[in-house]
């Protein structure tokens, strides 16, 4: 099963997707990619020790983190939250999809054409925010924005955020709001209105809250 994965990954390493790709198009690339991408849940992974020095390096001058470093620091910024923090309380309405593991938010960028400053990366559905933290820390963006329904996910992930973002600046680019989309123009309304980039993990939505993404997204 390995081999076939390894070969599956190698044929599609050169396969691209236009930053103006739809979620679904994007997922679906990704996930010829790489099946890790289509994990539920964050852990903490291992990652080499040379990834310490690109990371002494962000703190000092705001560089942009290789994908190993960067998940060094997801852990430090987010080990502290545990499951039952983001676990959906019983007779609530909202549903939690679960968090897509770093190497998957690494193979969905790696299948986009390559973001620069320009860009503005919107995570509607942002939950914990480490979607948004590892976009902010790898390329080269210039805000990242997230919208997300449960108050209290969005204030966990404005805590640990801003809690982490004095040792890395480029933390500083992240924004989380706490709105329903069914609430906010999405499409004509600041600052969810300068995303030229948009991850919507939206499996889990309400009928209605769907619609809404689909037209204005």
């Amino acid at each position: 099963v390995g081999t076939e994965v390894e070969a599956k990954e190698q044929e599609g390493a050169d396969k691209k997707v236009s930053a103006g790709a739809t979620t679904e198009e994007i997922m679906r690339t990704v996930a010829e990619l790489s099946p890790r991408a289509t994990a539920e849940k964050l852990v903490i992974t291992e990652v080499e020790s040379s990834a310490c020095s690109a990371i002494q390096q962000s703190m000092a001058d705001e560089t942009l983190l290789t994908v190993p470093a960067a998940i060094r620091v997801l852990v430090s910024l987010f080990s502290e939250i545990t499951a039952n923090d983001s676990r959906q309380k019983s007779g609530r309405r909202e549903n939690n999809a679960g968090e897509l593991l770093p190497s998957g938010v690494a193979d969905m960028l790696a299948a986009m054409e390559t973001l620069d400053e320009r860009d503005v990366f919107l995570d509607v559905g942002a939950e914990i925010g480490n979607v948004l933290a590892q976009v902010a820390l790898t390329p080269k963006v210039s805000r990242c924005i997230g919208v997300e329904v449960r108050a209290e996910l969005c204030s966990l992930a404005t805590r640990h955020i801003q809690r982490h973002a004095h040792a890395y600046p480029l933390l500083r680019k992240v924004q989380v709001m706490a709105a329903d989309v069914r609430d906010v123009l999405l499409s004509i309304q600041a600052p969810t209105s300068d995303a030229t980039v948009i991850f919507a993990n939206y499996f889990l939505f309400e009928e209605t809250a769907k619609l809404v993404v689909a037209r204005e997204l």
